[in-house]
């Protein structure tokens, strides 16, 4: 399965989660689930593939309210496979 990683911020005054304050990456998959993990950590973008599975292994499952999210690439957005 192929994952989609990108750094998620929230807007000022948006009710968030505690400990989710500073902002959180956002995995998706392919199939559309998604994962949350706080606090984002320093120098991410820069972490080989391998170690953003370990991340994305760490995150938590949050149900989605909508179907998978349709972006457009960006020079910050990773792309990740989880062998499981």
């Amino acid at each position: 399965m192929s994952w989609r990683v990108w750094n998620t911020v929230p807007i000022s005054g948006a009710v968030i989660t505690p400990g989710f304050e500073k902002g959180w990456l956002t995995f998706e998959s392919s199939s559309g689930a998604l994962r949350r993990l706080a606090p984002i950590p320093e120098g991410w973008e820069h972490l080989p593939d391998d170690r953003l599975v370990i991340l994305l292994r760490n995150a938590n499952g949050v149900p989605r309210h909508t179907g998978p999210m349709h972006r457009i690439s960006s020079p910050n957005q990773r792309d990740t496979s989880d062998s499981r």
